[in-house]
């Protein structure tokens, strides 16, 4: 048999079940049969020994599928262990993921904390611009009335206290 031969299973129970005939017909008081020429479909020892013959072709394709049920196994356990390793290097990146996430979080909420300490300082500044610019006018309206109108106009032309999101950045 060529590894591509498979037994016939059904020519192989078809000379199973006539020996099983025969061997009864013997134990019910048959006569054992023989005759020259012989003849496989009748006589005792060619129907018993026909069917005997097929436990070598049997055994050998219980090997045979035993074997390739042993390399099916072992390849399955091989993926498995790979899939395994795969999960593991997934499990791994994602945590990596979430960490660098979460620290692209934290910076992020570090710059919009400078960025508000930095808009408060810039309004507080302005603030203390205009103040500073109002008490020049103030001095200077009681010494030269002209010169209090001119710095009066380059208070409003001051931006306001609160910077925009543009200035701010």
């Amino acid at each position: 048999m060529t590894d591509t031969a498979r037994p016939d299973l059904d020519a192989i129970a078809a000379r199973e079940q006539a020996a099983s005939k025969e061997v009864a017909r013997l134990c019910e008081g048959g006569r054992w049969e023989m005759r020259v020429p012989a003849r496989d479909d009748a006589d005792s020892d060619m129907v018993i020994s026909r069917s005997l013959s097929d436990i070598d072709v049997l055994t050998a394709e219980v090997r045979r599928l035993t074997a390739e049920l042993e390399t099916a196994h072992a390849d399955r356990d091989y993926y498995r262990d790979r899939l395994t390793d795969t999960d593991q290097a997934l499990e791994r990146a994602a945590a990596e993921r979430d960490q660098w996430h979460d620290a692209l979080h934290a910076e992020t909420a570090a710059y919009a904390r400078r960025y508000s300490v930095m808009d408060t300082r810039i309004a507080e500044a302005r603030r203390e611009e205009r103040e500073r610019c109002a008490r020049v006018a103030a001095t200077t309206a009681t010494q030269d009335p002209r010169g209090a109108k001119a710095i009066h106009d380059i208070i409003r032309a001051l931006p306001d206290a609160t910077p925009t999101t543009e200035e701010s950045q």
